[in-house]
């Protein structure tokens, strides 16, 4: 438990830092300072396990994750992953892991579809969970069209289209929000719950 809270220190760290150069970046290609705090990068060689840390010893690689059926509420248990193939449902790739956050399974998704099917997908979508500028500026991706929401989109609110041409020197985050508010990238991203939703139903099911 304790190399896990240093772990997640490392982790913390690592991402912060990654959050630090963007805003360093934006900045830099804004002329404009952004308000607010940076974030502050954790020290691994400090972290200290916290009072309320808890293990399951009946399944020990299992973690608390939130519930995403019930709002507010925790499982025990894990982060299970799946892709799948738009015109016939069928699962590409499928992983389980014990971190939280989705941010870190785009890219690692993506390769093992290359590794099964022997070729990346064509086109590529996926909620805001997935999204970082590091992900969608990634090598690894620079043949696959992502369309990967940066924000969540309020229920019952209709999402105006618009042709207008990203701007020049936008963030990659920009360029994405701009490419999925055109008719052709909208119409692609929400078709992302038809292509995937379903499946997870059947699974449960």
């Amino acid at each position: 438990m304790e190399q896990e809270a240093k772990e997640k220190a490392s982790q913390q760290r690592a991402e912060a830092g990654q959050k630090l150069a963007e805003c360093e970046e934006e900045e830099r290609r804004t002329g404009k300072k952004k308000s607010g705090r940076k974030p502050e990068l954790p020290d691994p060689g400090q972290a200290t396990l916290d009072d309320t840390a808890q293990r399951n010893f009946t399944d020990l690689e299992s973690r608390i994750m939130p519930d995403g059926a019930n709002k507010g509420s925790f499982v025990q248990g894990y982060n299970a992953q799946i892709a799948a193939d738009s015109a016939s449902q069928v699962i590409v790739a499928a992983e389980v892991t014990q971190k939280t956050n989705d941010k870190k399974q785009l890219l690692p998704m993506i390769a093992q579809i290359g590794t099964n099917l022997e070729q990346k997908p064509e086109k590529f979508s996926a909620d805001t969970g997935y999204f970082s500028e590091a992900n969608v500026t990634d090598e690894q991706v620079k043949d696959v069209d992502l369309y990967v929401a940066t924000g969540r989109d309020k229920h019952g609110v209709a999402v105006e289209t618009s042709s207008a041409p990203t701007p020049p020197g936008a963030s990659p985050k920009e360029a994405m929000r701009a490419m999925l508010r055109t008719e052709p990238g909208r119409a692609v991203y929400k078709m992302r719950k038809a292509i995937v939703e379903p499946v997870f139903g059947q699974i449960k099911e």
